[in-house]
């Protein structure tokens, strides 16, 4: 994984579980899908600190900061600077972070634990996969996130949880069938073909400025991979003349892949910000999307729709649970649309 234009190290990699796939919200907590609706209501007697109530516990407006310090900093979720924007962004935030306790308190009421142990062995995991089992660069990576071991611990316990939760209320939905499958295939016949990749080259610096710098520098007629080579941050790329290898657009941060997945071939793209700095790439190959048949297609299309028959059993039952609670939020931290799930980022 590339340090600059691939998205960003995720806790959650590794954990085999739909999560992913679901779980994206403003703070990465908890994307319920449609159906799920929250009982809020009036704030009327909270305390001053208090940024809601779920139930009998009451969520002080620190303890919400603190869940969406950590939240950023696992997941690089930004909070808008505009005023505007940033009071929803909280407002979804404890929307989430609702959700999340709902979601925990359900666990609880099935017995569902998590061992230290447990999620320890998940972090290794990830330490071993994302870092080369690299010590120094995991310190690194807690240092860069602003978050403790403790608290990355605490987020994979929740994550297993609430995995193993999905698991016991979707355990019922019946398997699907061949019939299913090749219905599904007629009906997206045109969506049924292999991703698009690009093989990308890419230069990273720090600011606008060091970018606008390499790219009269390209213009001049030097070779990318040489101004790869001597100005790259991106130590895993640069020696080899800045490299992606081929890529598909959803391995990418939205505003890169937008610009990569734009751009001619041979011809430099950028300067685009991402999460990591001031990139310029290059698209060195396209590989067209190809036609897959149904045989092929068979496997990837019974997962998806065994997904979806989860997801929507899943939502039924979580949608019954968000109902019955009762959840009450201060007039700062009301959302504009109580009943909508979390609004989802873009990428």
């Amino acid at each position: 994984m590339t340090q600059l234009a691939i998205k960003p190290i995720n806790v959650r990699s590794l954990i085999p579980s739909w999560w992913p796939r679901l779980l994206a919200a403003v703070v990465a907590v908890a994307v319920i899908g449609a159906g799920a609706f929250l009982v809020v209501q009036r704030a009327n007697a909270l305390p001053s600190d208090a940024a809601m109530k779920v139930g009998d516990r009451t969520v002080k407006i620190s303890e919400l900061d603190k869940r969406i310090k950590v939240l950023s900093g696992l997941y690089n979720v930004k909070q808008p600077t505009d005023a505007d924007k940033l009071a929803s962004f909280r407002r979804d935030a404890a929307k989430s972070m609702a959700v999340s306790l709902i979601l925990e308190r359900a666990a609880k009421s099935k017995d569902i634990t998590v061992t230290r142990t447990q999620a320890q062995q998940q972090l290794d995991k990830v330490i071993e996969s994302q870092m080369l089992g690299d010590q120094k660069t995991y310190e690194q990576f807690l240092a860069t996130a602003g978050v403790t071991e403790s608290e990355v611990l605490s987020e994979i316990t929740r994550v297993i949880a609430t995995s193993r939760l999905y698991s016991e209320i979707t355990a019922g939905v019946p398997e699907v069938t061949q019939a299913e499958v090749q219905s599904y295939y007629e009906d997206h016949k045109a969506e049924m073909v292999t991703p698009e990749q690009r093989s990308i080259s890419n230069i990273v610096v720090a600011t606008e400025a060091e970018a606008d710098q390499v790219l009269a520098e390209l213009a001049k007629g030097t070779e990318f991979a040489a101004v790869a080579r001597s100005s790259s941050r991106d130590s895993s790329t640069a020696a080899k003349g800045g490299s992606l290898g081929p890529v598909q657009k959803s391995q990418l941060e939205d505003t890169y892949a937008k610009a990569a997945f734009g751009a001619a071939k041979d011809k430099v793209f950028g300067p685009v910000q991402t999460s990591n700095g001031w990139n310029l790439g290059v698209v060195t190959d396209v590989t067209k999307p190809i036609p897959v048949g149904l045989d092929d297609a068979t496997q990837t299309l019974t997962q998806t729709l065994t997904t979806q028959a989860q997801t929507k059993a899943w939502n039924k039952w979580l949608g019954r649970q968000i109902k019955a609670a009762e959840v009450e939020y201060a007039d700062d931290y009301r959302p504009k649309d109580p009943d909508a799930p979390p609004s989802t980022p873009a990428g």
